[in-house]
């Protein structure tokens, strides 16, 4: 058996209807007991419910309650008030609910120990869970069943934060939306909301930045375990000689020291708080491949993935992994409608790409996603791209060096 350590607020976590609990200790992980941390919102009380595999310890780390129990699920006759410091036993088989009718949340850490007999038949505590939500025939239409940490974007009202956070919420995965403009929550689905938590934050701003995280973090009783930062636009062209000093320190700023203040915090507070996590960039093709009367942008991207390399060095012995997903064009971007409105036709455009395509919005959040939520630690450090092959080639194929028999499968790919 390994010797398991893991911050009270770090764990898995279970939304049910009334209640939330936060996996520390699994029943699968060890022989005779299980931990978790329970938190009960403002004026909300968990089911009334029986445990005759086990008894139950729990201890209050803050706000305030009130327990009730009885030998019958109908006649809960005894109550107690419940506080801070408080360390409370129920013992086998006894029914009971606890309620909070405060406006802070009660959240108490729950040790369970089982039976010696019924050991063999112990569920797991995913199995659990769903069993909860049958044998109390709770809502499960509106009960969310995750085991993820929330992930933080910042920048999340931008095109792809937008984006990247409705592919994550269908997936069930908790969003925290940061950005200085308000998220549009009125475009979310209304089941999704109990996953989502959105603030206006000015990023730029390292105080205000670190100020709204750790007050978010001590109310939501979670530690996100990615930030994926996506800040700055693209659509400032300035040729070197029109660009003043002022111009350009701004454009560093949004797309390069901001990337630094969301990451300084961020790392900082997973560090304070004993928690693995990663850091996550969007960075841009850019980086590699100049546009043309855009030296700011360009320079700032560049400086993401050096920043991405640094940071991955000094965050490596925190279990902090960094890395950068840098994008090329996409279909739906405000950048590329504004070029299809240029150009008389558009497939001009998409025929430099090798897949003779933009990759579409679809493509980009999906592989995102994928890779926040299963990347290993050991992948840190690197810059991952996603341009259609735009950069791997060193020039367009309609003006390669082509034999004139690989010319005519060029054109009739072209053509499909």
């Amino acid at each position: 058996m390994t010797i398991k350590t893991i911050n009270v607020y770090a764990g898995d976590r279970f939304v049910f209807e009334t209640h939330i609990n936060e996996f520390l200790i699994r029943r699968e992980e060890t022989r005779f007991s299980e931990a978790f941390l329970v938190i009960i919102p403002p004026n909300m009380s968990t089911h009334c419910h029986v445990h005759h595999e086990m008894e139950q310890m729990f201890f209050v780390l803050s706000g305030k309650g009130m327990l009730k129990t009885g030998i019958e699920r109908s006649n809960l006759d005894n109550s107690c008030n419940l506080k801070v410091n408080d360390l409370v036993t129920i013992p086998t088989s006894t029914w009971h609910m606890i309620i909070n009718e405060n406006e802070e949340p009660l959240k108490y850490l729950c040790i369970n120990s089982f039976e010696s007999e019924l050991i063999k038949n112990r569920k797991t505590s995913l199995d659990h869970a769903e069993s909860v939500l049958r044998d109390y025939a709770l809502n499960k239409n509106t009960t969310l069943l995750g085991n993820q940490r929330p992930i933080l974007i910042v920048g999340a009202a931008g095109f792809v934060g937008y984006n990247l956070t409705l592919e994550l919420l269908e997936k069930g995965i908790p969003v925290w939306a940061y950005d200085k403009i308000p998220f549009p929550v009125n475009k979310v689905r209304k089941d999704l909301l109990n996953l989502l938590h959105c603030n206006i934050v000015d990023i730029s701003n390292e105080s205000e930045f670190n100020y709204h995280l750790s007050n978010d973090i001590r109310e939501q009783s979670v530690t996100p375990k990615v930030l994926l930062t996506t800040l700055g636009t693209s659509d400032t062209r300035s040729h070197i000689f029109n660009m003043s000093i002022e111009k350009f320190r701004e454009q560093i700023d949004e797309h390069l020291v901001n990337y630094f203040i969301s990451a300084k915090t961020f790392s900082k507070i997973l560090v304070d708080n004993d928690c693995e996590g990663s850091l996550v960039f969007i960075g841009s093709v850019g980086a590699n491949r100049a546009h043309r009367e855009q030296c700011a942008y360009d320079a700032a991207k560049g400086g993401i993935e050096s920043l991405t390399r640094s940071l991955a060095l000094d965050l490596a012995p925190y279990k902090i992994n960094v890395n950068t997903i840098a994008l090329g064009p996409i279909e739906e971007s405000p950048t590329s409608i504004d070029d299809y409105c240029i150009l008389q036709n558009p497939n001009d455009l998409r025929q430099i790409v090798p897949i003779q395509r933009y990759p579409t919005i679809s493509e980009i959040t999906h592989f995102i996603r994928s890779f926040l939520t299963n990347s290993s630690l050991s992948i840190t450090g690197q810059v991952i791209t996603i341009d259609g092959g735009l950069t791997a080639q060193l020039r367009p194929v309609t003006i390669e060096r082509l034999s004139e028999r690989n010319m005519y499968f060029v054109n009739a790919f072209a053509k499909e």
